[in-house]
Parts: structure tokens; C-alpha cells; sequence
């Protein structure tokens, strides 16, 4: 087998661990390394990027995780607030 051949065979490996566990798979090459992501992962960390750069976006976000339920309105009462 040739070093590409074997080198390939590594990358495919890499690559395939990185797409089925949706987790990075680390890539060193002589003095540099690199990372391979799954698409859903390359869009998570694209959309939580957009969110983090609007100031004060992601505290908001944080303060609804973590509000009481008691604060939260049934959508059927929603509804019939509406109507």
C-alpha cells in the first residue's frame, strides 16, 4: 500500500468518526493541525457566533432557559387572549 494510500485511509477514517459522532476529529499535518466537523456542527457553531455577536442577545436567550415555568404562558391561553 502507498503513503497516500494509507494517508487517505486515515483521512476517511477521521473524517467518517467526525460526521457520525458530530464531535471534532483532531488532523495534524507535519507542523499544523486542523479540525474536521460535521455540517450540523460547522452550522451550530456558525449560528451561535451570529447569536453571540449581537450585544445582549445571548443573555436574553439565557435569562428564558432559565426562567421559572410559572412565568411561562400555555399557548391554548394565548390564544384565547388573542381572540
Amino acid at each position: 500500500m502507498s503513503t497516500i494510500t494509507i494517508v487517505e485511509k486515515e483521512l476517511q477514517i477521521k473524517f467518517e468518526k467526525a460526521l457520525k459522532s458530530n464531535k471534532p476529529a483532531k488532523v495534524k499535518f507535519a507542523d499544523h493541525e486542523g479540525f474536521f466537523i460535521s455540517k450540523e456542527e460547522y452550522e451550530s457553531l456558525r449560528e451561535t457566533s451570529s447569536i453571540k455577536a449581537v450585544p445582549g442577545l445571548w443573555e436574553k436567550i439565557e435569562r428564558g432557559i432559565n426562567a421559572p415555568r410559572e412565568e411561562f404562558v400555555n399557548k391554548n391561553d394565548l390564544r384565547n387572549l388573542i381572540q
